[in-house]
């Protein structure tokens, strides 16, 4: 593995690689467990290497649920190699994930204009915990050739 921590904001997905660290006499399969904790998923299941593409990395994706509670997740995606090569058979290693919660509820995740005279549509964005302090949100036009916050740009507001 490239690293032994992944850390991804809930609602999104991130990956890591992993790779052999010397040729087998024979084919490797690893297989990925699924994490107990349930807001946290895997892709693949198993990853195979073939003696003559032992160095090649393979991508695993892990992603977090979005969830309604405002706690940080955290799960253990863990690997075990089986072979018939002694060196690598019942090998393991282990990625640590942790789900960062955004701490920000919005009213709803998609909206729908209709193009006209006033082509708008509101949401809500609300902290899901009292700060210490100001937090200012930064609202970002998203991908659809559209106009996002007025003037095209983004807005800020300060709460």
């Amino acid at each position: 593995m490239q690293r032994a921590r992944l850390a991804i904001t809930e609602g999104r997905s991130g990956t890591y690689t992993l790779r052999l660290n010397s040729q087998p006499s024979g084919p490797v399969t690893v297989a990925v467990a699924a994490p107990t904790n349930t807001d946290v998923t895997r892709a693949p299941g198993s990853l195979t290497y073939a003696a003559g593409a032992w160095n090649t990395a393979q991508t695993v994706t892990v992603s977090v649920a979005s969830d309604a509670d405002e706690l940080d997740e955290s799960a253990m995606v863990s690997h075990t190699a089986a072979s018939g090569d002694s060196s690598y058979n019942a090998l393991t290693a282990s990625m640590a994930v942790t789900g960062r919660d955004t701490h920000l509820v919005l009213s709803e995740t998609a909206l729908a204009v209709t193009e006209g005279t006033s082509p708008t549509a509101t949401y809500t964005v609300k902290l899901s915990t009292q700060p210490t302090g100001g937090v200012q949100v930064q609202v970002a036009r998203g991908g659809g050739g559209g106009g996002g916050a007025p003037g095209g740009g983004g807005g800020r507001t300060t709460c």
